[in-house]
């Protein structure tokens, strides 16, 4: 049954015609009036009318705002943005007047005191596009997060291991891998291709193009992420062991059941292997994430402009890996050598 507003008709009524306005539960007759196009008119009024007095809740709201993220948004992102709103917002029953500033704010601070500062201010910042949509849709007269000031202070980036750490690993990571560990080497393209580890769990030989050369990445986290990379040399004939004699669609990395059907691993199996050669390497525990910044680091350390490093990783904007990933002074020091170089001090 359909519990959305609607209008039926216009219907003959004598001489006449009428519209008939449904609320969701029930049917009620409009005014009669000498044509069709006037009572169509009347009603659609009407209905405007029923709708602006009709309290949204905000689940219906919810649900709305998902319809609107899916024109521009990818599945995993939609997901993570209905998550943050359920953090911040009160039982998804009750009307959208129950989002008042002073609720909102209430429940932000008690939000804060759960959580890291970096996730409890990507949540507010969730919820303030969340309400800058709720007011354009007049669904609400102004956002009721807007006026909420953020607190804590960001993490800018994961620990990541020094240059001579980095060495170390990659060295360790490259031997594991050249034995045959495919742990190791899912593990050691976090560091040379900077990818997330939820990219690595599920590419096919398909997406390795090119010869060899580049490896494909589609539907990742971000539209941005969408990409291609080159292969480093030292990992192509690492690579492509993994595709020799399979069919295009297999996976790089399986892991098998008891029924014999491959299926990708988890994240964490990436994430663990990454842990397990600190381990090995004598290194400091760090995870998978840092080594998509150790990346970038490196990157940008050996000339690569921000732009193209963003590019790479899959970032939408080079401020994001300069921000979060990449040290500033890494770049500061490439510029300086730059500019020693063409003042010929360098």
């Amino acid at each position: 049954m359909n519990h959305e507003p609607q209008i039926f008709g216009p219907y003959p009524h004598g001489k006449r015609f009428r519209c008939v306005l449904s609320d969701g539960q029930k049917r009620t007759p409009l005014l009669a009036f000498p044509t069709e196009e006037a009572a169509l008119r009347f009603a659609q009024s009407a209905l405007r009318q029923l709708i602006a007095a009709t309290p949204v809740s905000i689940e219906e709201a919810l649900e709305r705002y998902r319809e609107h993220l899916a024109l521009t948004c990818r599945p995993a992102s939609i997901t993570t943005s209905m998550f943050r709103l359920k953090s911040l917002l009160p039982d998804p029953s009750s009307t959208l007047q129950a989002l008042t500033p002073a609720k909102c704010q209430a429940a932000y601070l008690a939000l804060a005191k759960r959580q890291k500062p970096d996730t409890h201010r990507n949540a507010l910042a969730t919820a303030k596009t969340f309400g800058r949509w709720l007011a354009e849709q007049k669904l609400t007269r102004e956002s009721p997060f807007e006026a909420i000031k953020p607190v804590g202070v960001r993490n800018r980036g994961k620990e990541q291991l020094t240059n001579d750490e980095a060495k170390r690993w990659s060295d360790e990571a490259l031997r594991q891998a050249q034995a045959g560990s495919d742990g190791a080497l899912a593990a050691y393209m976090t560091l040379l291709l900077g990818m997330r580890a939820g990219e690595i769990v599920v590419r096919t030989v398909r997406d390795v193009d090119d010869g060899g050369k580049r490896l494909r990445i589609r539907k990742a986290k971000t539209r941005a992420g969408d990409r291609d990379i080159l292969i480093p040399e030292v990992l192509q004939p690492l690579i492509a062991a993994h595709c020799r004699g399979k069919a295009p669609d297999a996976l790089l990395f399986a892991s098998r059941f008891d029924d014999g059907e491959p299926t990708p691993y988890k994240v964490p199996w990436v994430r663990d292997n990454v842990r397990r050669i600190c381990k090995t390497a004598g290194v400091p525990m760090v995870c998978a994430h840092s080594m998509r910044g150790k990346h970038s680091d490196l990157s940008v350390r050996a000339g690569v402009t921000p732009d193209v490093v963003a590019e790479s990783v899959g970032h939408t904007s080079a401020r994001v890996t300069m921000n979060h990933y990449a040290r500033p002074e890494s770049l500061h020091e490439v510029q300086r050598e730059q500019a020693a170089q063409r003042l010929g001090l360098g």
